[in-house]
């Protein structure tokens, strides 16, 4: 499925990592609990309004059935959030972002330059999982279920809740601290892990992440860390062969005048 008109996105990764990719032709989605950041998908979905005020509201509109409502209320609650917390636990999900020369993105998921960074290509021809990838919104909060005002009306028959669109904002909002790195995601939801086709870690002791296969085509260049070490440098490059072949490969540079990197391609 085309979900955007992107032609390419970047992974900054380790060097390990990019050697295990070009080895298994295999990438590495993961479960939300393991993100660096504990407010990624992992905060109690909401409404915009306390309890209090629905409480408010439906003494001021109804003579009885008021406890009974509010009891519905905080059972419905729980229910929903108990579903996100599975949800979260047992979807599986690819990160990507649209640069590669962020000096923060290098230095923290790159292994303080010593990685590298992926110039994955988006594949229409053969439908590709980046093909389906999604843009995160940098947001101050995270989304909520309803309003209050929207709340009523689903009581009384005026409004349906929107599940689905809250199911996906769920999975692309963050906050806004993180804007700097202009993510997109691929996500895997709970119902897909059924899918035979893909398949589980070796390891059993990795029960949050799944591999998924990687077509060499998909990979058009690999950017090499300013500090990357030289027997490391030479194993990767001797890792770009064979099926790899076609992929560029670029050695970054440190400018001498500002604070930037510039990438000299030496493949």
């Amino acid at each position: 499925m085309i979900r955007h008109n992107k032609q390419y996105f970047y992974k900054y990764v380790t060097a390990k990592t990019l050697l295990l990719i070009l080895q298994n032709k295999k990438l590495k989605y993961s479960s939300p609990l393991t993100f660096n950041d504990p407010f990624d998908m992992q905060t109690k979905i909401d409404y915009d309004f306390e309890l209090s005020d629905l409480f408010s509201f439906l003494r001021a509109k109804f003579d009885h059935g008021v406890e009974a409502l509010v009891n519905k209320f905080k059972d419905k609650h729980i229910e929903i959030n108990d579903w996100w917390r599975q949800e979260v636990n047992d979807s599986r999900v690819f990160c990507v972002a649209e640069d590669n020369d962020n000096l923060l993105m290098w230095a923290h998921y790159a292994d303080d330059h010593q990685g590298a960074v992926i110039k994955f290509l988006c594949l229409p021809a053969i439908d590709n999982m980046l093909c389906a990838a999604m843009k995160v919104n940098y947001v101050h909060k995270p989304p909520v279920i309803a309003t209050l005002d929207e709340y009523i009306k689903s009581l009384i028959g005026k409004h349906e809740l929107d599940f689905d669109s809250l199911y996906y904002k769920l999975f692309t909002s963050k906050s806004d601290h993180w804007a700097y790195e202009k993510e997109w995601r691929v996500f895997i939801p709970s119902f897909g892990m059924s899918n035979p086709t893909l398949a589980k870690m070796a390891s059993e002791n990795d029960s949050l992440s799944i591999l998924m296969d990687v077509y060499p085509q998909e990979i058009h260049s690999v950017y090499l860390g300013c500090k990357m070490i030289e027997n490391v440098q030479k194993d990767i490059e001797n890792s770009l062969s064979g099926d790899f072949s076609h992929v560029q490969i670029y050695k970054s540079i440190k400018d001498e005048r500002e604070y930037k990197l510039n990438f000299e391609q030496i493949k």
